[in-house]
């Protein structure tokens, strides 16, 4: 392989002039130290990185094409001073198999390259992902306050691992912490004691039945009284079995009150219709039915100061009953101007 005896050196073949000669060597020579080089840089790209590259396989044979193509180029600038030929031939051999053994390489990922995106495409692909990222912030932001001006929550209990967890906004409601996850029988505990059998039978109810009731129930965070209102709905395995509960709970504490407030005014008000209806009729008919008898012919019948005297008893009584009523009703426009105050200090 390495016997030259019947070949000359290249110094010999040819009328090479100087210049030629070293200009033919040195462009070999700068050839091969850049062809040994790139495959160089390219092992040092693939194993350098943290995450795999893609086609890694075809960086390596590119790295032995050039590197092969490099030798070549040295054992050519050789050949001016030993004429290596049959070694010359064999490196061009090799260099000739890795090429083609690359190019079947080549085109066999090549439909899998072209699959790629480019960076811009890529670029634009991360700026409409980084736009919905944000559209979808906003919309949760929206949501976040819608809830907490409703003042409404969600809630989802786990049955086969009883394990309950809320939304940020129903542990506001409840008072604990964010991302808190309790059990049922911990539930309970939070319910005023009054209620909780309410619960669990409501509860127990919705689990026989299949059908999950709208119900309310009251809970005492801090020692405040809050009222709340639940709905939902059941989930099913695949066997048809329940394996949780989702739904909303709100704060209707509010609501609560204010029902509370207008049903007391409207006590008021039916009592002071009743007043009208039953008291002021009576007083009233008296005084008509002694004016009535009122001798107007003989104001000095003795019958007229008994007369007289009716009507003024009759009258004192009818104003009683009007005060009472105008006590009324300033106390239902007192109870109006309260609930208007309570609503401007919780706003």
């Amino acid at each position: 392989l390495f016997y030259s005896g019947d070949f000359a050196t290249r110094w010999q073949t040819g009328n090479w002039s100087t210049f030629h000669s070293w200009l033919y060597i040195v462009s070999d020579l700068l050839i091969w130290s850049a062809y040994f080089a790139i495959p160089l840089i390219i092992i040092r790209f693939i194993t350098g990185r943290k995450s795999p590259v893609a086609f890694n396989n075809i960086y390596f044979l590119f790295a032995a094409f050039i590197l092969s193509c490099g030798f070549t180029q040295l054992v050519d600038a050789a050949i001016f001073w030993n004429p290596l030929y049959r070694l010359s031939a064999l490196v061009k051999f090799f260099t000739a198999v890795i090429s083609w053994v690359t190019v079947f390489a080549l085109i066999k990922v090549l439909p899998k390259a072209f699959s790629f995106k480019t960076a811009g495409e890529l670029q634009a692909e991360i700026d409409l992902r980084l736009k919905a990222e944000k559209e979808l912030e906003h919309k949760n932001k929206q949501l976040s306050d819608a809830e907490k001006i409703a003042k409404l929550g969600y809630g989802q209990w786990d049955i086969e691992n009883d394990r309950i967890a809320l939304s940020d906004e129903a542990c506001n409601i409840y008072g604990i912490a964010k991302g808190a996850e309790f059990s049922f029988a911990a539930l309970i505990d939070t319910i005023h004691p009054e209620d909780r059998e309410k619960v669990k039978n409501m509860v127990n109810k919705i689990i026989t039945t299949r059908h999950f009731e709208e119900f309310s129930f009251r809970i005492t965070p801090g020692g405040l009284v809050k009222h709340l209102r639940v709905n939902g709905e059941i989930r099913y395995n695949g066997k048809g079995d329940i394996v949780m509960m989702i739904g909303t709970l709100q704060d209707v504490t509010e609501r609560h009150h204010s029902l509370h407030r207008i049903e007391q005014q409207n006590n008021v008000l039916l009592e002071i219709a009743s007043i009208h209806s039953h008291n002021v009729r009576g007083p009233l008919a008296t005084i008509m039915g002694l004016a009535s008898m009122f001798n107007q012919k003989d104001v000095t019948d003795p019958d007229n100061v008994l007369i007289i005297e009716g009507i003024k008893v009759a009258s004192e009584n009818l104003d009683k009953i009007v005060t009472d009523i105008v006590q009324k009703s300033w106390n239902v426009e007192l109870m109006r101007q309260q609930e208007k105050l309570a609503s401007e200090i919780e706003a």
